[in-house]
């Protein structure tokens, strides 16, 4: 596993934790400076003739010129509570610094991760779950930063605590010092050997439960006009139930054995103390230098327990938090230094479209699938003419629109525009002239004018650029009759809308750019025919304006264009124009009548 965490972190951020460590060096050693200082303190306290038969403190008690004992005794009281408080001043700050870290480090992460499945190819989003993937971006990682990075830094840094604290507790007392630390870390030690494999089940079943969570919620707001119709909410609530119960479970049994053997400990500790008691006066040492010891002794277990149980506790946390380590870990390790995946505005080579697009032998089928969905098809799209594909469900016909898009990569053959192959060198300079109006139009919750002028900041929206764009798609009537005309929020997902409203404003979204290709993909299929008219009627203006692609629902709506591909199990079955296919093609006449 700690292999695997160089994908976490990159080179400045990696001498950002060598600074880090370099912090919790100087912390330990402040921390020994101020537990030394108890011993001399105590000791002086209880016998002030050791000011003049120490060599340092009588050095210390001339140099400084003190009057007398209790005035020396005073001001060494004071320097003493000086170096525990920047002692924990430190501390305090070291804490900050590498909790401002691993936030930090989530927010990294965190972007990395978004923009690496964010420039992978569109396959990659058919074969991925979307609540998964927003799980690992909002959830795993949080997991990773508070139970992985934030833990393994502190137990570092409490280790180093430990071994320079009981470094100098050998040299004061090398028996007591390896009898406290063997019989507290070893009690640590047989907990975490015991609760390990628990704590990375409980870990793997989290990340499960996380997911049926969050893929529960996606589909109950995704759904919830069918959910209100069908009465479905404690159906979903009932999904919902168990895993968020497990999720509550099983990261309460994380937290509680990571905590627990804290409060036997603390009896150990106390148990100590009086053991060094027993063991020192049994060795006829006197009480008053006892009571030093047993000072020392006392602030050391005060800065050691903690540190121990700390590291403890980093180690459960981070055998239970490693499901999500791994599953993030897994993710980063796909990302690949290419211009594509760096997200990339600016095109590598420019693409001219000025006569026509070839659809040359093009083979596709799926992963995991043993037959082509698209098996030998060939054709031609002139500039500036409207070309149709109909076709039974299952038929391709989508499946062709995406790699003529560049959104699917053929098995076997190629797109040529012009007389220029399709690669991904041009491939970004292609999708550039294209627009797409797919079924589903999918709308956020802001202005009309932020939804046709889709992903761009609100202060660079061109408006006259998007009047024209909702001219063209027969939206300005119903936009110019709203109160707050373009800046009328249309609610989540347009809810606010009708069906043939949040269809011409995804027309409209795909007129904006000005296009050269305007592709629509059933475009009309989930509207009534009445509002489907109105639709139409603001594609078929734009016919010679540009080149148009139609995916059919209904033969109706195909009726008018130049040239109409007829689909039957990935291969071109039939072509010609609508009244051709009509009278020689029975199976087309059929889905038209």
């Amino acid at each position: 596993m700690y292999a695997d965490l160089k994908y976490l972190f990159k080179k400045k951020e990696k001498f950002q934790i060598s600074l880090l460590l370099i912090g919790s060096i100087i912390m330990a050693f402040f921390e020994v400076v101020g537990v030394a200082s108890i011993l001399p303190f105590m000791s002086m306290v209880l016998d002030p003739d050791q000011i003049s038969s120490n060599q340092i403190l009588s050095f210390l008690f001339n140099f400084f010129n003190f009057d007398n004992v209790e005035t020396f005794l005073f001001y060494s009281g004071v320097a003493v509570l000086v170096l525990l408080a920047f002692s924990n001043f430190f501390s305090a700050f070291m804490y900050w610094a590498i909790t401002y870290f691993s936030k930090m480090q989530g927010h990294i992460i965190s972007m990395r991760l978004l923009k690496h499945y964010l420039s992978n190819n569109y396959l990659f989003f058919i074969e991925r779950n979307s609540s998964d993937l927003g799980k690992n971006i909002l959830s795993e990682i949080d997991r990773v930063v508070k139970g992985v990075v934030l833990q393994a830094l502190q137990a570092i840094s409490k280790a180093i605590l430990t071994i320079v604290v009981f470094t100098f507790l050998i040299y004061i007392n090398p028996f007591i010092a390896i009898i406290s630390v063997l019989s507290i870390g070893g009690a640590y030690f047989i907990f975490y050997i015991i609760s390990r494999s628990y704590l990375s089940t409980i870990g793997e079943k989290q990340s499960i439960a996380l997911f049926h969570r969050y893929r529960t919620v996606d589909e109950a707001m995704m759904g919830i006009k069918d959910i209100k119709l069908k009465s479905l909410e404690r159906n979903f609530i009932g999904r919902f139930r168990q895993p968020s119960i497990d999720n509550a479970r099983f990261s309460a049994q994380g937290l509680v054995i990571a905590i627990l053997p804290r409060y036997l400990l603390e009896t150990v500790a106390f148990g100590g103390i009086i053991s060094i008691i027993l063991i020192l006066l049994s060795n006829d040492v006197l009480i008053s230098e006892i009571i030093p010891v047993l000072s020392l002794y006392a602030v050391a277990g005060y800065r050691l327990l903690p540190a121990v149980q700390n590291i403890y506790s980093a180690q459960s946390m981070i055998k239970y938090n490693r499901p999500a380590l791994m599953i993030i870990i897994n993710d980063l390790k796909e990302i690949k230094i290419e211009e594509k995946n760096e997200l990339s505005n600016e095109v590598n080579q420019m693409i001219k479209f000025d006569k026509k697009i070839t659809v040359n032998d093009i083979f596709f089928k799926y992963p995991k699938s043993e037959k082509n969905v698209i098996d030998g098809i060939s054709l031609s799209i002139l500039k500036n003419t409207s070309i149709g594909f109909a076709g039974s469900t299952g038929s391709g016909k989508t499946t062709l629109i995406d790699v003529i898009l560049g959104l699917l990569d053929p098995k076997k053959g190629n797109i040529i525009i012009d007389d220029t192959i399709i690669n991904k060198q041009n491939l970004l300079s292609w999708q550039n002239k294209i627009s797409y109006v797919p079924q589903t139009i999918f709308l956020i919750d802001e202005s009309i004018s932020s939804n046709i002028a889709f992903g761009i900041k609100r202060e660079e929206i061109d408006h006259d650029r998007v009047v024209k764009a909702a001219q063209l798609a027969n939206l300005d009537r119903f936009v110019e009759d709203l109160p707050e005309k373009y800046d009328t929020l249309v609610g989540e997902n347009g809810v606010k809308l009708s069906g043939g409203q949040r269809q011409r404003i995804g027309i409209a979204r795909a007129l904006y750019n000005e296009p050269e290709v305007l592709v629509l993909d059933e475009a009309t299929s989930a509207l009534d025919g009445i509002t489907e008219n109105y639709v139409m009627e603001a594609i078929e203006s734009l016919s010679n304006k540009l080149t148009l692609i139609i995916v059919a629902h209904r033969i109706t709506t195909i009726e008018n264009c130049d040239m109409i591909y007829f689909l039957e199990e990935g291969k071109i079955k039939d072509y010609g124009t609508y009244n051709e296919l009509i009278s020689k093609n029975s199976q087309f006449k059929k889905m038209a009548s």
